[in-house]
């Protein structure tokens, strides 16, 4: 189920934030806006902010 969610994250233009640096939960919550939008699965953080401008605010 998770590898299904991560290709179609990935189709959507959703990018993978490189791990080379962790990240907090307060550090992702600063990045809610539909110009700079990040989320968490599975531990691993998500660029959404291409995906915002496509889908949601076009």
């Amino acid at each position: 189920a998770f590898n299904n969610l991560q290709n179609r994250l990935f189709a959507l233009k959703v990018v993978q934030i490189p791990k080379r640096k962790q990240f907090t939960l307060k550090d992702v919550s600063a990045h809610c806006t539909e110009a700079d939008c990040w989320m968490v699965v599975k531990d691993v953080v998500y660029d959404l902010t291409e995906f915002m401008r496509e889908v949601c605010f076009d």
